[in-house]
């Protein structure tokens, strides 16, 4: 009689898969504080413009359109 020996299971710290969906959001984790840290620690230069602002449309100028399309 060829009776097989009752196989042990496998642990789980040997699986490769666990190691694989532990590993991908531990990394992005990592990767994400890391990335936060650089923009707190550099933020970006504010930019002034001293150039005039663009000029606003009044509603002088928007009748002004209007009477040239009636005509």
């Amino acid at each position: 009689m060829n009776a097989e020996p009752p196989t042990r299971p496998v642990a789980w710290y040997r699986e490769p898969m666990v190691w694989l969906v532990i590993a991908l959001p531990a990394v992005a984790l990592v990767a994400g504080v890391l990335i936060l840290g650089y923009a707190l620690l550099h933020p970006d230069v504010e930019v002034h413009s001293e150039r005039r602002p663009a000029p606003t449309v009044t509603g002088g100028l928007t009748q002004r359109f209007d009477t040239v399309r009636l005509a």
